[in-house]
């Protein structure tokens, strides 16, 4: 007597509507790991700041790394293959670390720039007013008769409107000492002194005006901050 024979068993087949499922996932997922791909590769390499540079300090490529950012034509960008043409100019800003840099930020070579000069004064705890930052734009005064200050200037290469000695009708009147000198510029840096009883302002003049200003003592010298023209 043979063997009963088993009964056959049909292959179960997947629904149509499941298949065509898989393969519109499948699509998807290629379809995105292209647009990443494709996003990465419109990064550019780009100049960072790597640390917290002063403005007019000369630029390193110790302060400078590459970082990568999205391509975009409207964000102006210092490109990384242009690190030794950056190497050796000023910054014409304060930077800060990871801040991404931009052309303007970037100063000439030759620092301070031609007809201009950088003084730093001595101003003494507390003579310190609000809003003498970098980037400010501000008075020195200073009595006239103070050590080191010089009334006069070269003829013809200073503007009559900055650095001119002319008396005060607030100063006490006390013979020459009525006399002021008054330099505009730009603050640079404001850093504290090395005895920790002031500030020192780094700040940018005309050359022409330096000489005015000359080494006052910092318990003569009073500052002025200028709001935006």
């Amino acid at each position: 007597m043979s063997a009963p024979t088993p009964p056959t068993v049909a292959p179960r087949r997947l629904p149509v509507a499941h298949l065509l499922g898989g393969l519109l996932l499948i699509a998807v997922c290629v379809l995105l790991s292209l647009q990443v791909y494709g996003r990465i590769d419109d990064r550019t390499p780009a100049l960072a700041a790597a640390r917290d540079v002063a403005a007019g300090q000369q630029l390193t490529a110790a302060d400078l790394r590459q970082v990568m950012v999205g391509a975009d034509d409207g964000l102006p960008l210092v490109r990384a293959a242009d690190l030794d043409q950056v190497v050796g100019r000023a910054a014409a800003v304060p930077l800060r670390a990871g801040q991404l840099l931009a052309p303007s930020q970037l100063g000439p070579s030759d620092w301070p720039p031609s007809g201009q000069a950088l003084i730093a004064v001595g101003v003494d705890e507390g003579h310190l007013p609000a809003g003498v930052v970098p980037g400010a734009q501000i008075s020195i005064v200073t009595p006239a008769t103070a050590p080191g200050i010089a009334t006069t200037a070269t003829p013809g290469t200073k503007p009559p409107s900055l650095g001119t000695a002319t008396p005060s009708p607030t100063a006490p009147h006390t013979g020459a000492g009525a006399a002021v000198v008054q330099v505009r510029g730009t603050v640079m840096a404001v850093t504290t002194s090395a005895d920790q009883s002031g500030s020192v302002v780094t700040v940018l003049v005309l050359a022409a005006d330096a000489p005015l200003l000359g080494v006052p003592r910092s318990t003569d010298v009073a500052i002025i901050v200028w709001g935006a023209a």
